[in-house]
């Protein structure tokens, strides 16, 4: 069974745990990768998993927390001291082919690597919820080391002698609220930085739906939407509304735009077919995109304009987005 980059099976253990963690993966140079997770633990923490196991009655045909870890493909490979408490050491090896090792990714090419760890760690969580309180703060260490098929720059992790491997600090990340690993190559960084955002234009209406690709010369480490991160480079709607954009690259440049998809029509106190016994005083709005221009009978006007003269009028009121509201009423006093 491939576990994949971050496997929700794995991390969910690791939290009931609560002890330590280190999954290292190694991305060759056609994408292909090879992946190892060692799974730290007190035989305290064994026998607490067990007993919580056996309460659930999940321990049928298991004799042992080895055998458990066995049953999910880890190898106990001896003990070792962690800040000065002995751990026994289960190893689980993997491959992914290079389709496997990019899907992954939100994107992953010889100059930069991407990867959303908010997901996994939530549905971890999620997965253990009713078992125990622990979550990923709880653990001693949970550390994810990368090997990359390039020379390393600049990342949100330590970069190892090699300049090739990121030693990423999981639960350093997750409590600065960070939720994308990335790693830039020497060479992108070398080049002049440039954020892209396309599928829509700053401060532009529209009356359709967008969808946004965002992108960077090094790296996008931080893409927002009204304040909430977003889990890929990419964003789609089709909801009426405003939309504040936020992008960050790895060397630190921000980008800001706004946006709106308005598929309503400016609102009228004026009522459509209806005839008036007195003078009217006309008001008119738009609550998205806002009003670009009125006229009545042909001719501009703003909000507040009072009609008194007996006829016929064709109020026509655009917003910024085109949507038009049309009015037509009489004045017979």
């Amino acid at each position: 069974m491939k576990k994949g980059f971050l496997a929700v099976l794995l991390l969910s253990v690791a939290l009931l745990t609560g002890c330590a963690a280190e999954q290292k993966l190694k991305i060759n140079a056609d994408f292909s990768s090879a992946v190892d997770m060692d799974m730290y633990t007190t035989s305290q923490e064994e026998e607490a998993i067990m007993q919580s196991l056996s309460d659930m009655g999940m321990t049928e045909n298991i004799t042992s927390y080895a055998d458990l870890m066995e049953g999910m493909e880890f190898t106990y490979r001896g003990a070792q001291m962690v800040n000065g408490v002995l751990n026994n050491i289960y190893t689980s090896k993997d491959t992914m082919s290079a389709q496997e090792t990019k899907a992954s990714f939100l994107e992953l090419s010889m100059e930069r690597a991407v990867y959303d760890i908010s997901g996994q760690v939530e549905s971890a969580e999620n997965q253990v919820e009713g078992v125990t309180d622990n979550d990923i703060n709880d653990m001693e260490f949970f550390y994810m080391t990368i090997t990359y098929p390039f020379a390393v720059g600049k990342a949100n992790g330590a970069i190892q002698a090699d300049g090739y491997t990121v030693k990423y600090d999981i639960k350093a990340l997750q409590q600065q609220k960070a939720n994308r690993l990335y790693a830039v190559s020497k060479s992108a960084l070398a080049a002049a930085d440039k954020i892209t955002i396309r599928g829509a234009k700053d401060k532009k209406a529209y009356r359709r739906a967008i969808t946004l690709q965002v992108g960077a010369q090094s790296a996008i480490t931080t893409f927002t939407i009204n304040g909430r991160q977003q889990t890929s480079n990419r964003f789609s709607t089709n909801q009426d509304g405003k939309y504040k954009v936020v992008v960050q690259s790895a060397t630190g440049l921000t980008r800001q735009m706004s946006f709106c998809i308005d598929k309503q029509k400016p609102t009228t106190n004026i009522k459509n077919k209806k005839t008036y016994k007195k003078a009217v005083r006309i008001t008119f709005k738009d609550k998205i995109s806002g009003v670009k221009k009125a006229t009545l009978n042909g001719k501009k006007i703003k909000s507040g304009k009072k009609v008194k003269k007996n006829g016929n009028y064709t109020l026509k009121i655009y917003d910024k987005a085109g949507n038009v509201k049309k009015i037509k009423f009489t004045i017979k006093k």
